[in-house]
This record gives C-alpha cells, structure tokens and sequence, in this order.
C-alpha cells in the first residue's frame, strides 16, 4: 500500500492546475449528470427548468477557470437538486428549507446518515486500495479531511437520495422515528 500511496502522491504532485481543475470539473460534472435521469424518471411539468438549470451549471462548470466557480457551479445545480427531491417527498413532515448539515430537519438527518454510510464505504475502499484518501480535486484538502473520497462520494450521491426519499413515501421511515434532541 505504501507504493501506491507513494506513486499517488508523486503523480499528485507533478499534476499542473489546469489537470487538477479538469478533474475537479469531471467530478462535478459527473454528479450533475448522474442526478439529470434520477429529475427525468419523476418528471413533472415543470421539471424542464430544473434540468434546463443542471444543463446551464454543467456550462458554468466547463468554462470555470477555478475550483471555487467549479465548486458554485456545483453548489447552484445541488440547489435545483434539492428542490426537485423536495417536490418528490409526499409526507409534509419531511419536507424541507434547505441543505442543513447542522441541526437538521428530519429529510436532512437522513440525507446526512445516507452520506455518511456512502462515505465510510468509500474510504474503506480507497484506503484498502493503498490510495490516499486527501488528495482530492474538488474538495479542499487543506481543511485535513479526506477530500479524494468526498470527490468521488459526489458521483454517488444520486442514487442515495431517490432511495431515501422511497423509504418516506413508503413509510418505512416515519415522522415518528426521530427525536429531537439539542
């Protein structure tokens, strides 16, 4: 594992910023375009727009010439996102304002447990292939956390989501399930 991390880090190392910027787009890019089908499978009239807007920030995204535009551009095609899941949840009780992290509404606790378990997966993963897990593209490494596994969590993030979002209007989760503490 050593010389993989090693190899990892010397290629890391000698990557010039437009190939690191070009990876930080293909990380945003692919999570945008792997949410487009999960909006087109609920399609509801109005619907158009919001796809119409995951196209404009895959643009923005190409034409960025930094990773902090790559990164609003990513941050306003999460917004439509989580718009449309929003309009997808038929319980009232789990409807929400916005992504919360802290003090979370009981949509954005679940949000949160599905990441975490999305992201403990792929630590485990890139760490067992003797990658290090902090040489990211996207995500800021310099905030000492695993940024290369945050990166690619974002290309699994659609999938997770629609599945929460089953398990409320399914009633497999409840309103009734969660205690607020603070």
């Amino acid at each position: 594992h050593h010389a993989v991390a090693e190899a990892q880090a010397l290629h890391y190392s000698r990557l010039s910023a437009t190939e690191k910027l070009a990876l930080a787009k293909s990380f945003a890019v692919g999570k945008i375009e792997n949410y487009k089908p999960v909006i087109a499978a609920r399609y509801r009239a109005g619907d158009a727009g919001i796809l119409d807007g995951l196209d404009a920030a895959i643009a923005g995204i190409e034409q960025a010439t930094d990773t902090r535009a790559v990164r609003g551009h990513e941050g306003q095609a999460a917004r439509l996102v989580l718009g449309a899941l929003n309009g997808f949840l038929k319980v009232p009780e789990f409807h929400f304002e916005r992504r919360a992290r802290e003090e979370p509404d009981r949509m954005n606790s679940l949000f949160n447990f599905g990441y975490h378990l999305l992201f403990c997966r792929l630590n485990a993963l890139v760490r067992g292939a003797g990658l290090n897990p902090y040489l990211g593209f996207l995500h800021d490494g310099d905030d000492d956390y695993e940024s290369l596994v945050c990166d690619i969590e974002e290309l699994f993030r659609a999938p997770v989501d629609p599945f929460l979002v089953s398990l409320v209007n399914l009633r497999v989760i409840q309103a009734d399930d969660f205690h607020e503490t603070r």
